[in-house]
């Protein structure tokens, strides 16, 4: 054990000795004013505060509070029954904040009401019997029939004078998050909601003061009257803080896992196309128009990967996640090498309305501010070719702070600006993308603003490698699938795990030749066809059609040959769909395994293009672009089995997107009627007429009688077509221009 410790003592030696000091006054976190972290027996009631007297007392209207419980989010928690459990804590000084101050929580939600208006109370410093509310955190059913997080403040103690902030991050069922409601003071007055330790939320111009109140400080529910309550938490609260005081977005973050970063890509993968996030997010990086041999995967800069981009058409795609958006301070870093300095080369941006941009440039400068707008740009940073350099760009909401290996080059003025939420890409920007040429290693963003020592920490934890050197080895996390599907990563939204599913839509084989899918011809009794109109389908109904091993035939996944259709969903023969799927060892695919795969790619800019399918990589719901939505008119080529009215085969080249859609039409190039049949999933596979081509069964039936009510004005909670134009990521618009074929139900969640 000494020599491990004399070793790690020698490392840091050398790293920091060696090394120019770096002066920085750094504190993680600030002290809580009131803190409970919920220890103590099973059952047991009473919470004490652990940073003073403001202890809690759990109770309920009726009954005995469920109390104190064995799992929570750190060790134990409180429980509540969502009917008759609450707590408080009497009326203080510490309690009855006026000015600055924030509140933040552990909350898991074993139920959510999707009944518009429903509200589950997290905490409350909120009396509604003589109007003395001050603040509340909670949760809101919308008109969608979705929740979503509010912090809330009263400015005079009145319904009238409530001031919300609302997240945009959907809240569902048996999950932790970290809920934070923050009041900055300073004028014009500001409320916050934070989701996880990143901003989701604002409202501006709210006062700078709020009433000092004689409200208790409630746990669970919200008081109504002198004995009454409503708006029960049913769910589990941890490690609830008060702080007093303005904080940093860094604070913050603090509290959700120590203020790591939401990417940290080391691009150690080492093979296929994508990149893991190492972060706690566990995000992934789709890698588009990468080459499919892994030679896109090099040495990087400490014996491990890094990735090589081209310089003209490669990026990588992290999605659309909210966490990775602009809300008011951020931080990226990571280690470049360009190949040259003859274009400017793009390291991260947000390509959406305004979106933002982190680039080097010809002169060997950093640029960092909006695409199409305001930039700041270094003087004298350096930036040279051939060579491995650290980058930071670190920004506050006020100063664009910029680091080339760990040291401080300039930090320039840079006022906020409005982005709309969007795509974040590494190696490219918007419609002009200016592809990044050469290496990139170790990227991390955070969502709020490193000091100095933590870039430089940053820096040099990358340089320090320990254990023995070893090859370079792949360890790529893709799933392992049977031939002919894909990996999907799955969706808490839905309740779905990782899974496999056809790549193609299924096709009909001979057991004799199981890689060649057949496509009968006019006339033949597998052929769909009906009053001269060629479908381009196999009709599994037909006189010895049967995609069985009874007649010598069997279910595939391949690009040739056309899809399986006349086949029902589940008519209790062994030849529907759901008896082909579980003869397989498979299943039929669920609405809730579809929806997965469906708002994976709706999240990735890649599969956002121009109308006729070129031109992909753009923010999801941008103006003017469209969610490829694959073949869905009577316009084909004769050589890919078209005909009329029919579907077509696909391809083995996942770069043909649009192959078959027009005369010739293999690549999509905005012209003719070139129709994108492809799309990307975030870990980089590939999935074909997912949109288009045919409809698809799923192992799920909802009746006319079973469709939600809808609960307010407007809203869609029915099965309808989403054709994805501008702004419908989450509901439906009659119209793109394509046609109504990206159709998926919209039924909650």
């Amino acid at each position: 054990m000494k020599i491990v410790w004399k070793s790690l003592l020698f490392i840091l030696i050398f790293v920091f000795l060696f090394s120019s000091p770096v002066d920085a006054q750094w504190n993680v976190w600030n002290t809580p004013a009131a803190y409970w972290d919920f220890e103590g027996a099973s059952g047991q009631t009473s919470i004490k505060d652990r940073a003073g007297s403001n202890d809690i007392f759990l109770t309920a209207t009726s009954g005995t509070p469920t109390g104190i419980q064995s799992v929570g989010k750190v060790g134990k928690d409180a429980q509540f029954n969502g009917t008759t459990d609450y707590g408080y804590a009497e009326d203080s000084a510490t309690l009855s904040q006026t000015a600055s101050f924030s509140v933040e929580a552990w909350v898991k939600f074993d139920t959510i009401s999707s009944t518009n208006g429903v509200i589950q109370t997290v905490l409350a410093k909120w009396d509604e019997t003589t109007n003395i509310r001050t603040y509340r955190l909670i949760i809101q059913t919308d008109t969608t029939g979705r929740a979503y997080s509010q912090f809330q403040i009263s400015t005079d103690g009145t319904v009238g004078n409530i001031k919300t902030a609302t997240g945009k991050t959907q809240i569902v069922a048996g999950q932790w998050y970290l809920l934070t409601g923050y009041f900055n003071a300073t004028s014009p007055g500001t409320i916050y909601i934070y989701v996880n330790g990143v901003s989701d939320g604002t409202t501006s111009s709210v006062g700078t003061s709020i009433p000092d109140t004689t409200a208790k400080f409630y746990l669970g529910a919200t008081k109504t009257g002198a004995s009454t309550y409503t708006n029960f938490l049913d769910g589990s609260v941890d490690e609830m803080r008060l702080f007093s005081g303005t904080r940093t977005q860094g604070s913050i973050a603090y509290s959700m896992e120590r203020g790591k970063p939401v990417i940290n890509m080391t691009f150690d993968d080492g093979s296929g196309l994508q990149a893991i996030d190492h972060s706690p997010e566990t995000n992934r990086g789709a890698l588009i128009n990468f080459p499919t041999d892994n030679s896109e995967w090099i040495e990087g800069i400490n014996k491990t990967y890094a990735l090589q981009f081209d310089g003209s058409s490669n990026y990588v795609d992290l999605g659309n996640k909210p966490k990775l958006q602009l809300g008011g301070a951020m931080t990226i870093s990571t280690w470049i090498n360009p190949t040259d300095l003859s274009s400017d080369y793009t390291i991260v941006s947000q390509p959406n309305t305004n979106g933002y941009t982190f680039k080097i440039t010809t002169a060997g400068e950093m640029t960092f501010g909006a695409l199409g707008g305001t930039t700041v740009t270094t003087s004298g940073a350096g930036i040279t070719a051939g060579a491995w350099q650290y980058v930071t760009l670190s920004y506050d909401g006020s100063n664009a702070t910029f680091y080339k290996d760990g040291r401080l080059i300039s930090s320039p003025a840079l006022t906020l600006w409005s982005v709309t939420d969007g795509a974040i890409f590494v190696g490219k920007a918007g419609s002009t993308p200016q592809y990044f040429k050469g290496k990139i290693d170790e990227l991390m963003i955070y969502p709020y603003n490193r000091t100095a020592f933590e870039v430089y920490i940053d820096r040099n934890k990358g340089l320090v490698n320990f254990g023995n050197e070893k090859s370079l080895q792949p360890h790529n996390a893709q799933i392992a699938c049977p031939k002919g599907f894909i990996h999907v990563p799955g969706d808490p939204l839905y309740g779905t795990s990782d899974f496999c599913v056809m790549k193609y839509e299924a096709k009909c084989a001979l057991t004799s030749d199981p890689t060649t899918g057949i496509q009968p011809a006019h006339a033949d009794a597998c052929s769909g066809e009906s009053d001269g109109d060629y479908y381009g389908t196999y009709k599994n109904s037909g006189a010895g059609c049967a995609c069985s091993s009874a007649n010598s035939k069997q279910i595939v996944s391949v690009a040739s040959g056309f899809p399986i259709a006349y086949i029902a969903q589940d008519d209790g023969t062994v030849n529907d769909s759901k008896s082909y799927c579980e003869t397989n060892g498979w299943h039929l695919i669920t609405n809730a395994e579809w929806m997965t795969i469906a708002r994976n790619v709706e999240r990735q800019g890649a599969n956002w293009c121009d109308l006729n399918g070129a031109n992909c990589g753009f923010s999801p719901g941008q103006s003017s672009k469209y969610l490829a939505a694959g073949h869905n008119d009577n316009v084909n080529d004769p050589a890919a089995g078209g005909d009329g009215n029919s579907a077509i085969i696909a391809s083995t080249n996942d770069s043909y997107a649009c192959y078959g859609t027009d005369t010739g039409a293999t690549t999509c190039t905005n012209a003719g009627n070139q129709q994108k049949r492809t799309h990307a999933l975030a870990n980089g596979e590939v999935i074909w007429d997912l949109a288009g081509n045919v409809w698809e069964w799923t192992d799920n039936t909802v009746l006319r009688k079973d469709e939600p009510e809808c609960q307010g004005e407007g809203c869609v909670v029915n099965w309808q077509w989403s054709d994805f134009a501008v702004g419908s990521l989450t509901s439906y618009l009659l119209d793109n221009g394509q046609g109504a074929s990206m159709g998926y139900d919209v039924i909650r969640p």
